[in-house]
């Protein structure tokens, strides 16, 4: 029986392993070219993310935190390259998105993580150059989203997963122009959002899915150019929360039982048109509390307050940073570590943006990074793995960003070095990311210019045990063996993974049914080709 190798790839890996040296988890764009990593979403503990591997151009991609599991979903566009896909969104165990094949435009697409799994839903708009489908929200057993099909404007539309039940609900805002529906939220059987109403303004409303249950909740800003709006809507304790704006009053926290008596504002905090809770800021629930950003005057700044939906139970939950507070406090990448809520805001003393930790008390909310002297910060994409905290920050020294690690406060943290010959500036502003993906710590960096832009990993790559199990595989490797080049075979397109004899991952690639593999600065000796779950061996002579 010819003998070939499976292989076990390993998933869990123990944190003693963390050395928080930074490896190449995947060159997705080989050789030299930027992966232009985009729009990272995890979803269901998987990474979806727009990426290019330098031959189909900016495409829907899937992490596992495996490089073997690290691929192009597919090449959607075929006609100028770049389907450009965002808006990464869940809804009943399939991932959808927004995509350009080149030919229908940017409109609704899904995927189940397979390339034949993932397909246009439906030519909403014939004209190429809209900007497609926005605000994806599931709920009410339906995809709630933003949309128009060029007849009448960007309203409200549902989507089943199907051709057929994709529709626009209602025309909410008669005649070609827009209702512009955003910030879509569920609660008590029905989908909330801001829209524009024939003639009453941008107000909070509603739909039960059908055009007879769609209606406004309350006009909270009277005038027909008025726009109340729907901000950083948030369920919490029975009611739904949203920041809303009322004329001479600003913005300001409110709250709905679902129906237009019960829709009040909470409180005049900040009294005149200032505003007195911020709408872009975001909300977040934690330990039974509902958190936003707000100030009372502006002389007390931007603070974490908390609601409970009553006057009495609304309050500033901190009174700290008076001194360097200037921006509002942004909860929309909140998240909990060691029981603390971690967000971000910027600060005077150095005019960068830096994380805060706060237990919802005065004495428990401090900045979490350490603040330098005569520079900024510039803390941001934070992610928390076994009992440490990682994200990106400044070198305070020469300005560059690096990965850092604390256990969640400023005393604790340490900057991680860059790789020894590390691009000058390995992390960008514009497209740096760090995340934990599959039980490891992913980020989007430049550490070596002749790869490029690519995703990195703190500790080791996975390897392989070596196993006498299958007899049989559908890849195909010749010559075998080989000097210079091997072709690989596959039955279809997908993922491929060069291994050396002890194990260790050399490099991944994304291929059609044929590819040649330059093995020309291999050194002689037994190579394993893996892909899904079959594998081959060649010898480089």
């Amino acid at each position: 029986m010819k003998k070939l190798y499976s292989l076990l790839t390993v998933l869990c890996i123990a944190p003693s392993i963390f050395s928080q040296t930074a490896v190449l988890f995947k060159d997705l764009n080989s050789g030299a070219g930027d992966a232009n990593f985009l729009n990272p979403k995890l979803i269901a503990e998987k990474l979806y993310f727009a990426a290019s591997n330098g031959t189909d151009g900016l495409e829907p991609w899937v992490s596992d935190g495996t490089p073997d599991g690290t691929y192009m979903l597919k090449n959607i566009n075929e006609v100028d390259g770049n389907s450009a896909p965002r808006e990464f969104t869940e809804h009943n165990g399939k991932v959808y998105f927004t995509a350009n094949d080149g030919i229908h435009g940017r409109e609704l697409w899904v995927t189940d993580g397979t390339e034949s799994g993932t397909q246009l839903i439906k030519d909403i708009n014939p004209n190429t150059t809209d900007d497609g489908p926005v605000e994806l929200k599931s709920g009410l057993g339906y995809l709630f989203f933003r949309a128009n099909d060029g007849v009448y404007g960007a309203e409200p539309w549902k989507s089943n997963g199907t051709m057929e039940g994709t529709t626009m609900i209602v025309d909410y805002k008669p005649g070609p122009s827009d209702s512009a529906p955003q910030n879509f939220i569920e609660y008590a059987g029905r989908m909330y959002f801001a829209a524009v109403t024939e003639f009453l303004g941008a107000e909070p409303s509603f739909t039960d899915g059908t055009a007879a249950g769609t209606a406004m909740l309350k006009d909270i800003a009277p005038g027909t150019t008025q726009h109340g709006g729907l901000a950083s809507p948030m369920v919490h304790n029975g009611l739904l929360f949203f920041v809303g704006y009322t004329q001479n009053i600003g913005y300001e926290l409110w709250t709905s039982d679902g129906t237009t008596e019960g829709t009040v504002r909470i409180n005049d905090f900040y009294p005149g048109t200032p505003a007195g809770a911020s709408g872009m800021a975001g909300m977040f629930v934690y330990d039974n509390n509902l958190y936003y950003c707000g100030r009372e005057t502006e002389d007390y700044n931007w603070q974490l307050w908390q609601s409970d939906g009553t006057l009495a139970g609304t309050m500033a939950a901190t009174d700290d940073a008076i001194e360097y507070a200037v921006s509002a406090r942004d909860l929309k990448k909140a998240f909990v570590f060691n029981n603390k809520i971690y967000y971000y805001q910027s600060i005077a003393s150095n005019g960068g943006n830096v994380m805060w930790a706060s237990d919802g008390t005065a004495a428990g909310t401090a900045i979490a990074t350490p603040i330098p002297t005569g520079t900024y910060n510039w803390s941001f994409s934070a992610a928390a793995l076994n009992d440490t905290l990682y994200y990106i920050d400044r070198n305070f020294t020469n300005n560059q960003l690096h990965v850092w690690k604390s256990l969640g406060d400023a005393a604790s943290a340490q900057m991680l070095a860059h790789p020894a010959g590390s691009n000058a500036d390995a992390i960008s502003y514009t497209t740096g990311w760090l995340g934990v993906v599959g039980g490891r710590v992913l980020y989007y960096a430049k550490h070596n210019t002749a790869i490029g832009y690519e995703l990195y990993t703190l500790g080791e790559v996975p390897s392989i045990n070596v196993d006498e199990h299958k007899a049989t595989s559908s890849i195909n490797v010749y010559p075998n063996p080989a000097t210079d080049v091997v072709r690989i075979t596959l039955p279809e397109r997908g993922n491929v993974s060069i291994y050396n004899a002890t194990g260790m991952l050399l490099e991944s690639i994304t291929m059609n049914t044929n590819h040649t593999l330059d093995i020309s600065n291999y050194a002689q000796g037994i190579y394993i080709i893996k892909s899904n779950d079959e594998v081959v061996r060649f010898i480089k002579e």
